[in-house]
């Protein structure tokens, strides 16, 4: 039956193996790089070479079409097949090597001076100002250029009242070391380095004050800068007609695009409300727009049919403006791609949206950038459509089945009721108005039911095929998603259309100050039900944590369900529930091999030093240097690992504390038979023993200025760590004295997260 299905879906034929094939590649460039760093012998040059991806899609070029000839033949039927397989394989492992190739840059090991030119609009940090910018090239001694190049990095400029006034377009000089990007290898944590490559960029760099300068502006605009500007334009437009603060921020988002202005509160309120789609500018929104605009011009080409391509491409060119005004983002682009391709397949007589079309748009789609296929809003995107393709028709015909049933038993009331309705409504209006209220009161309500049964199928159908990627990204899950969608969809739709009309009423200021107050009042309302939903009860299950294999094994599930449900045989049945028992087992076994251990762990978190002492149940304990920490960003960047070995919240120590296996007494730790001195300050300074205490790990973060040979006559350390909030040169003192001393010593800025198993 599966195989059946593909082949009545060609372009789903190509789009697994060509997706593979993208998966592929992608693990290929970065083994590439680590083997880079491990291997520098001529054995490794040929396969780390990045135009090894071209020889293979080369040769199965070669080999598609000697098997066209082949093929022929009887006994060689299946080898054609066999071998676009690999070839849509090859081909999507090649594009996707040499588009991440486009990343490598010549780092060098010291500071140099470099010419780039500020990309986008530069944003506000807490202690520096981030600049996206295009390296230019290299500039030497005398203002010449050494090197030309066209990559793109993150720049870090410190914060003054200089850097603060820079603007998109501004060319700079800025002397600084560039740096390939880098992860802190704490566990479960997020791979900066991969998403950092695979969005284009090539280094980053920390630009100390007095380091750079503004030597030039650029004139020239590409045509996704111009589309920033009209942005930029809008955005200052809603700041005339009186919008602030959160509703400012939504109403930015939802029509431009622009979520930089949201705060945290309300981002949480709409991540527990299971809102947060409708903040992500992409297909609803989009479809929003192409529905108004369908709406309105298939009235035209249902009475004049010649009309229809011109309508098709109204819409098309209304769709792309809409995309040029919210700043050709790629989740807009994505979305008016497949738009664009769905408008042109209502060209065909058949139904437009079906599973083909979407394989087709998908293959298309990375065809033209295949680092969307990692891109979270791509994968939700693509599953919520064809969840709500395969699933919703489904759930929506339960109901209707009932109207039938109900149908048959009332047929001799319903004809009566039709017949005074449809045959003798003049009559009966004027001697019975009340029935004719009721009748039409009727029709009305049943019409309403349709429409809220239809939202609330499509909901259903879009949250079971996203549920699992938003879990495994997220690690939450809205419970109240069925009343969010019932209150948020039908008011963002109105929000939206009240916007656009609010735009268009431009050359007319005192209507549209006016009408700025109803958007305003809505945006109000919105804001007022999702907060009442967040604050229900049991609003949303958080700490919840899936692999990629679960995953695979729930969609494979789901499959085999919904193929049981269609065909209702024993193989079937049988099929769908062994596919169920291997996702409950491998869910088990993950659970029981994730469970916590009692351990030490240092993690490599900025500004935030701690040892987090671990037991072999749920219950831990956080011992932290400062006695005021700020563990927010601790907390944010270690909840996906603590959920991953169902770990509560841990007890944060920073005062003197002793309970049964633990203790915590000016800021040495003992723990599991352990010592662990926290020295973030100079309290030992100036201090003797006259018996050394033991000291297994001495943990230096910074704020203590002193050196180790001045502790040795109050500890004996077996091991120094150094935690990442030291600065370079510090850092490097510490171990050219640890040399010295012959004491080992471990850089947690270097290796990455510690774990002492116990």
């Amino acid at each position: 039956m599966i195989i059946t299905y593909i082949q009545r879906h060609p372009f789903s034929r190509l789009l697994m193996p060509f997706a593979g094939g993208i998966i592929g590649g992608d693990a290929y460039f970065f083994y590439q790089r680590q083997a880079l760093s491990l291997y520098t012998t001529a054995e490794t040059s040929f396969w780390l070479s990045p135009l090894l991806p071209v020889w293979i899609c080369l040769s199965g070029f070669l080999l598609l079409f000697a098997a066209y000839f082949l093929s022929r033949k009887y006994r060689f039927n299946y080898l054609y097949g066999i071998v676009v397989f690999l070839c849509c394989f090859a081909l999507g492992a090649g594009i996707t090597e040499g588009r991440l190739h486009r990343t490598d840059f010549p780092f060098s090991d010291k500071a140099e001076v470099y010419q780039a030119v500020i990309q986008e609009t530069p944003e506000t940090k807490e202690r520096s100002i981030l600049c996206r910018v295009r390296i230019e090239g290299k500039v030497g001694a005398d203002n010449l250029w050494v090197e030309k190049y066209n990559h793109t990095a993150l720049l870090y400029l410190s914060k003054d009242s200089a850097s603060t006034t820079l603007k998109q377009g501004d060319r700079l000089w800025v002397h600084a070391r560039l740096m390939p990007p880098t992860n802190n290898s704490n566990p479960d944590e997020f791979d900066y380095v991969r998403y950092f490559l695979r969005k284009g960029g090539s280094a980053t760099a920390y630009v100390p004050e007095g380091h750079w300068q503004v030597v030039g502006y650029e004139t020239s605009r590409t045509l996704r800068q111009a589309s920033l500007d009209y942005r930029r334009r809008v955005i200052e437009l809603y700041q005339c007609l009186g919008f602030q603060g959160d509703n400012l921020a939504i109403l930015s988002a939802l029509t431009v695009g622009d979520k930089e202005n949201l705060s945290e509160n309300i981002l949480e309120t709409y991540s527990i409300a299971g809102a947060s789609h409708v903040l992500a500018l992409s297909g609803l929104h989009i479809g929003f727009l192409y529905a108004l605009l369908f709406f309105l011009l298939s009235r035209l080409w249902k009475r004049w049919g010649f009309f229809k391509p011109f309508g098709l491409t109204i819409i098309l060119l209304l769709l792309w403006a809409f995309a040029f005004f919210t700043g050709l983002s790629s989740s807009v682009v994505r979305s008016v791609m497949m738009c664009t391709l769905v408008t042109l397949s209502c060209l065909q007589p058949e139904k437009p949206l079906s599973m083909n079309t979407l394989a087709a748009t998908a293959f298309l789609m990375l065809l033209y950038n295949p680092l969307w296929l990692f891109d979270v809003g791509f994968q939700l995107s693509f599953t919520a459509v064809s969840a709500i393709i395969l699933i919703q028709p489904k759930l929506y015909a339960l109901f209707a089945i009932k109207q039938r049933e109900a149908a048959k038993k009332n047929a001799l009331k319903h004809s009566e009721l039709y017949t005074l309705f449809a045959i003798k409504r003049r009559e009966a209006a004027k001697k019975n108005a009340l029935i004719y209220i009721k009748l039409y009161t009727l029709f009305a309500l049943h019409r309403l039911l349709r429409y809220v049964w239809g939202l609330l199928t499509v909901s259903v159908a879009a949250q079971i095929g996203t549920a699992p990627l938003v879990i495994f990204y997220f690690h939450r899950f809205s419970t109240h998603f069925l009343l969010t969608n019932l209150w948020v969809i039908p008011l963002v739709t109105v929000i939206l259309y009240s916007a656009i009309l609010m735009l268009l009423l431009t050359p007319f200021p005192t209507l549209q100050h006016g009408f700025a107050r109803v958007v305003d009042i809505l945006l109000d309302i919105q804001n007022a039900g999702l907060r009442q939903i967040e604050h229900l009860p049991v609003s949303s299950v958080d700490g919840l944590w899936t692999d990629v294999w679960e995953i695979l094994l729930f969609y494979l599930s789901l499959l085999f369900l919904f193929r049981c449900l269609k065909l209702r045989t024993v193989r079937s049945i049988y099929t769908a529930l062994s596919c169920l028992f291997l996702f409950s087992a491998y869910h088990t076994v993950s659970i029981c091999l994730s469970l916590p251990q009692r351990s030490i762990n240092f993690y490599n978190v900025r500004n935030c030093p701690a040892v987090h002492c671990l037991t072999n149940s749920k219950y831990s304990w956080l011992a932290c240097a400062d006695s005021l920490p700020d563990t927010t960003r601790l907390y944010r960047t270690l909840r996906p690992y603590w959920s991953h070995i169902h770990l509560v919240p841990p007890k944060m120590v920073t005062t003197d504390y002793s309970v049964p296996g633990f203790a915590f007494h000016n800021h040495l730790v003992f723990y599991a038979g352990k010592c662990i001195c926290l020295l973030h300050d100079n309290r030992w300074q100036g201090k003797i023993s006259s018996q050394p205490l033991n000291v297994d790990y001495l943990y230096i973060s910074n704020g203590y200025n002193g050196n180790i040979t001045e502790l040795t006559s109050l500890f004996h350390i077996h091991t120094v760590i150094l935690d990442s909030s030291l600065p370079a040169y510090r850092s490097n003192s510490l171990k050219k004295e640890c040399g010295q001393l012959a004491i080992p010593y471990i850089s947690i800025k270097d290796r990455g997260a510690l774990c002492i198993r116990l």
